[in-house]
């Protein structure tokens, strides 16, 4: 029994069956729109027949299999989209180090290691906090399996910490491209000039990916704004258990976001007879950083949010990092438990010193690296 898979940036789907077919159809035209050359974007004759895609992708799936023989899958790496590729850095020299910022993708044997390399890299979170260093652009990709096995609940959070901040400012370096291209041509656009065929077309795009009905830009920047690191490294450690529960080992889920579509989700084990949902499941635990920012940039339950963080820009400026403690209160509905919940969050905040890190930022790349 086969089952064929379309696989389009990253995009993989189920073509075989299934009622999420028209929608990964959809999305797969979407991204062919905009690779295509501006003068074929705009002709209304183009469009993808569903039955196309379905026949091409088993042209293809049968082909591939003609020529090469069946071989045990290998992991998969970073989709492109990331902005991340792997570095060769020797982790066993005496002192390796991160002179030349750069990406590099960890996948931990044991949680020991990991800290261990942390410590040999220089990666410390008591500078990060004093703005004393920033963050090396190490990506973890997943929790190590021995968490608990770390000598004491100090050293097992600051190797969560330490996991989970670049993860978080990644996400967040990818979203402030995207506001900044968006304030650039709001300014633009007030002071009488005209845009580009294809800005006006990044511009419909980004109202599409951002589920915004209106294609502008003063629209788009409520929701094209970062996750204070803060508040994201408060809801991942109570959401895991500190990258222990089931959900992070076996899911690479560190935020509890339920699903009733996706049929890779891991179910709960206390999910009541006759409920449906699971909670959501992922390759790399950057894929689900992501969801989760999405999640709180598009989610009806989440407009206060959106709000209030809307209102602390305005009131501060772009330059200022968004309070993650004063973004914690908007969060009654992120889980069953309401106000307890955000107590919660609030006290991990402020245990932690989790505030300080809202400043924090990623090595600057070098291109040369």
């Amino acid at each position: 029994m086969f089952r064929i898979t379309w696989r389009w940036d990253g995009l993989r789907r189920s073509l075989s069956k299934g009622p999420q077919f028209k929608a990964a159809v959809g999305r797969i035209r979407r991204d062919i729109r905009r690779r295509l050359p501006v003068w074929r974007r705009l002709a209304p004759e183009f469009s993808v027949d569903p039955r196309f895609v379905s026949v091409a992708g088993l042209i293809a799936a049968v082909a591939l299999g003609m020529v090469f023989e069946p071989q045990p899958r290998p992991e998969e790496p970073a989709p492109d989209w990331w902005g991340i590729e792997e570095a060769a850095v020797d982790l066993d020299a005496d002192a390796p180090t991160l002179s030349k910022p750069t990406d590099v993708v960890l996948v931990p044997e044991s949680a020991a290691k990991l800290s261990a390399i942390f410590r040999r890299i220089g990666y410390r979170l008591e500078a990060i906090r004093q703005g004393a260093r920033p963050v090396p652009r190490v990506f973890v990709t997943a929790m190590p399996a021995d968490m608990l096995l770390l000598d004491s609940i100090e050293h097992r959070k600051t190797v969560f910490f330490k996991s989970m901040l670049p993860l978080i400012l990644h996400v967040n370096e990818e979203i402030l491209e995207q506001r900044q291209r968006l304030l650039d041509l709001q300014k633009r656009i007030r002071a009488g000039q005209k845009l580009s065929t294809e800005e006006r077309l990044w511009i419909e795009d980004m109202a599409d990916r951002y589920e915004v009905k209106s294609a502008g830009p003063d629209d788009l920047l409520r929701r094209v704004d970062v996750i204070p690191p803060s508040l994201a490294l408060a809801q991942a450690a109570e959401e895991s258990g500190w990258g222990t529960s089931r959900f992070a080992q076996k899911g690479k889920a560190l935020f509890g976001q339920r699903t009733f579509h996706q049929t890779s989700g891991l179910v709960p084990a206390a999910r009541p007879e006759g409920k449906r949902h699971k909670v959501k499941s992922f390759g790399r635990l950057l894929d689900g950083v992501h969801s989760y920012a999405r999640n709180l940039n598009i989610h009806p339950a989440y407009r206060q949010f959106r709000k209030v963080r809307a209102a602390l820009r305005e009131r501060d400026g772009e330059e200022t990092m968004i309070d993650g403690l004063t973004l914690a209160g908007t969060m009654l509905r992120y889980s069953e438990r309401g106000t307890d919940y955000v107590r919660t969050i609030e006290i991990i905040i402020r245990a932690n010193e989790l505030d300080q890190f809202d400043k924090a930022r990623l090595g600057t790349l070098d291109p040369g690296a």
